[in-house]
Formats: structure tokens, C-alpha cells, sequence
């Protein structure tokens, strides 16, 4: 290993930068520099292994037991965590070039961390230590540190942020989220599986939404639209969660991660080649929007998400700015490039119409299309024996309402074309007549 490459990891990978001198060295004498070649896998979904990577060179690609995936690059803020370190593997990494990545043997980092040796002049000055993790803590914190979310936290914010999280139990059959209550926490998933429910009040009865597990975060809507819980959470088996109060998420991670644009910079972005995104109800949109969005309601937004190219930016809007802060958050979660327009729109259309008054709606916004890409991850989900009835509901009815609402305009437009058809053989006839009379 060579010193510009010690010095490299000393002062940059997350949280060895944090460790006492003589500790730094200890982890370098026991980790290696291991080289993979282009397509091969450093480890796979479910692997047990006993190493703790960190990416050095090169591009891997980071795919998920849904077969959801992103691209890491060494060169990335993400780089400086270690990769996908719970056990066993929620993820898979496969080398997408040549890639060199540091190998540490995940008992001694683990220990390290929790300060088991850290005997040497000025102990150890770790991230494991400051917010006391134990070493399944340290699993939940890895995860978390390596997620889209925590990518746009400033790294000097992110201490704090982990200190103020706090573990609680959670027994088996236990409501940790009624509907209709105040928002109070955001929680992340340690151990355990919860139910998300809802009422179906015509029909006075509650309705399975999704499962969630290990790793997934909950309670976030409430929170950012000031709104009461719109589902019961309980959990299926016991666990460990980890909650933070409604203030420090908003002030640490909402605030931090959250782009706000306004009206005067969306213009430029769009020509940037940035797409906006309409949210709202398609109600909703026939009153006025953005003209050349993309629409894709809130409440679809989980499932549809597949059908946005994550290779775009997108800008996010609603009317007042609430709806479209959740969707902004839940499209970082997944790993979007999104911005969100401040206060949403409603304000500033009539601002506009004032000042002309134009009292015309705006153009709405456009059909977000049904992909062929749409069709098959559909056709995935139909073949899956182990998804859902409720799943296979809500994937189905996304890709439906986008081909109802393109066949709707399609039909509009066949419409508009008829009618300027027969207004311009009108005026042909009326000059035919008119030559004949001369």
C-alpha cells in the first residue's frame, strides 16, 4: 500500500478519519488492497462474509433483493462509507469496471469500532463510540449512512443527526403508528417486519397496504405535510426500531436534503433538460399547471416511481408545496436527482393572471406514458407467486391509469384535429364559392 494511498484512507474514508493515529494503523496492517476484474461480484445477496469493503477505484453497480439498483463510484461522497455492510447481504456489488477496494476483516473493524482496542495514547476518537452503537447498531448505521437520503446530508451534520436517533423495542402485534394521530417521529427499521393499514371507512374495515422490513424507513409524510398519520403501522414480528422527534428530522434532514428552486430558476433547468414532475390529482391539473410536465399523483408515486428515468432531474410541484415536499423525499430515498418549487404554484399563477388577466388555465400537464419498461416489471410482478394481491393491485392499476389517460388525450387530440379538419375544408369551400361567382 502506498503512503498516498494511506493517506488517502486515513483522511477520507467515514469512520476510520474519526480513529486515534495508532488505531488508523492497526485496521490498515489487517485490511488489503484487492483488485476485481470488470463483471465479477465482490458479494452477493444473503453472502455471510467475514470482509468490510470500501470502494477505492472504478464503478460498482448496487442492486437490491427487489432488483432495485444504483451506481457507486469511488469518486462519490458514497464512496467514503463502507459498502452494503449488514449481514446477511441485503445487496449485491458487481464490478462495472476494473475496481481496487480496501478489505478489512469484519471482526477487527467491528471491535475497533466498539472501542475494544482502543488502548493506545488518546483511545478512540470513533463515530462507534460518540453515539454508542453497539455492533448490530453499527450494521443499522452503515446502512444508513449509505443511503440517498444521508448522501446530501453535509458530512459535518451527520454526528449529530445519529446521536439524536433513539432505539426503542417494539413487541409483536404493537401499533407504533395509528391514523389520524399527530405526527410525533420518523423511524427506521432496525429488526423486525411491520404491516402498513388504512381504513376503508364505506366499507368499515382496514386494508393491508405493504410490509415493511429491516432497513425501511416510515413516518415521514406527517411530518412533512403537517397533516395527521394517514395509516395504522404495526408491527408482525418484535424488533428494535430507531426514531428521531418530528423537529430534529425536519431541522437535520429534511432542511438539509430537500433542493428548493423557485419559479425565476425552473425556466433555466428545464432548459438544462430537467423534467417537471405534477403531483397532484389529475383533478387537480385541469384548473392550470406547468406547461410539458410529467404527471404522476402522490399517491401513485411509490409504485410509479419505476416509471421515471433516474438519469433525469426532475422538479417536483403541487399547489402549496406540501404534497410535492413528500414526493421530492420519497424520490431521494430511491436515488432521483429532484428539486421541489418552493410554495408550489398556485400562488404564482395567480400572480400571473393577475397582472395579464389572462383568466386561462395553463396548460396541464402531459400523460406520463406507459413504458414497455412499465409492461414488464408488471409482468414480473404478475409472475412472482410470493407478491400480494394488494401489490399486484396497485403496479397494475399505475400502468392502467397512464394508458387511460394517454388513450383520453389521444382521443382529444384525434378530436381537435376533426374539428380543425372540417373548419379548414369550410373555408375552402367559401373561396371556392366566392372564385365561381367572380
Amino acid at each position: 500500500m502506498t503512503q498516498k494511498l494511506r493517506e488517502y484512507i486515513i483522511t477520507n474514508l467515514m469512520p476510520i478519519d474519526n480513529l486515534a493515529p495508532g488505531v488508523q494503523e492497526r485496521l490498515l496492517a489487517a485490511g488489503t488492497v484487492e483488485t476485481f476484474a470488470i463483471g465479477t461480484h465482490l458479494f452477493e445477496q444473503g453472502d455471510n462474509d467475514d470482509r468490510v469493503y470500501y470502494l477505492l477505484v472504478g464503478r460498482l453497480k448496487i442492486q437490491s433483493i427487489d432488483e432495485k439498483s444504483y451506481k457507486l463510484d469511488a469518486a462519490t461522497e458514497e464512496a467514503r462509507y463502507p459498502l452494503a455492510n449488514l449481514r446477511p447481504r441485503q445487496y449485491s456489488a458487481k464490478a462495472l469496471s476494473a475496481v481496487q477496494v480496501l478489505s478489512i476483516p469484519k471482526p477487527v473493524f467491528d471491535d475497533t469500532l466498539a472501542g475494544q482496542h482502543g488502548n493506545s495514547p488518546g483511545g478512540v476518537a470513533s463515530v462507534s463510540e460518540q453515539v454508542q452503537i453497539t455492533e448490530q447498531g453499527y450494521d443499522w448505521m452503515t446502512s444508513l449512512l449509505q443511503s440517498h437520503i444521508f448522501s446530501r446530508i453535509p458530512t459535518q451534520n451527520i454526528l449529530k443527526v445519529l446521536s439524536v436517533f433513539e432505539e426503542i423495542e417494539m413487541a409483536a402485534g404493537s401499533t407504533i403508528i395509528t391514523e389520524g394521530e399527530p405526527g410525533d417521529y420518523y423511524y427506521l427499521i432496525k429488526a423486525g417486519r411491520l404491516q402498513v393499514s388504512r381504513k376503508l371507512k364505506k366499507k368499515n374495515r382496514e386494508v393491508a397496504l405493504a410490509e415493511l422490513r429491516e432497513g425501511h424507513g416510515f413516518g415521514e409524510e406527517a411530518l412533512l405535510s403537517e397533516s395527521p398519520r394517514n395509516a395504522t403501522v404495526r408491527a408482525i414480528t418484535s424488533g428494535r426500531l430507531m426514531r428521531i422527534k418530528k423537529g430534529d428530522f425536519l431541522g437535520l434532514i429534511r432542511d438539509p436534503t430537500l433542493r428548493m428552486v423557485t419559479f425565476d430558476q425552473v425556466s433555466k433547468l428545464v432548459r438544462e433538460q430537467a423534467v417537471l414532475l405534477d403531483v397532484r390529482l389529475q383533478s387537480e391539473t385541469t384548473a392550470g399547471g406547468l406547461k410539458g410536465a410529467l404527471h404522476l399523483p402522490l399517491h401513485l408515486l411509490r409504485e410509479g416511481a419505476a416509471s421515471l428515468d433516474p438519469a433525469k432531474h426532475y422538479i417536483v410541484y403541487c399547489d402549496n408545496g406540501t404534497r410535492s415536499a413528500i414526493a421530492a423525499f420519497l424520490l431521494l430515498e430511491r436515488g432521483f436527482n429532484v428539486s421541489c418549487i418552493r410554495d408550489g404554484i398556485h400562488a404564482e399563477l395567480e400572480r400571473r393572471k393577475s397582472r395579464t388577466g389572462d383568466t386561462t388555465p395553463q396548460p396541464a400537464a402531459s400523460v406520463l406514458p406507459a413504458s414497455i419498461e412499465d409492461i414488464r416489471q408488471l409482468t414480473r410482478i404478475m409472475e412472482d407467486r410470493s407478491v400480494s394481491m394488494d401489490e399486484l393491485s396497485r403496479s397494475l392499476s399505475v400502468v392502467l391509469a397512464n394508458v387511460y389517460r394517454q388513450l383520453e388525450q389521444a382521443l382529444q387530440q384525434k378530436s381537435e384535429a376533426e374539428r380543425a379538419r372540417l373548419a379548414a375544408e369550410a373555408k375552402l369551400a367559401e373561396v371556392l364559392k366566392r372564385e365561381n361567382a367572380v
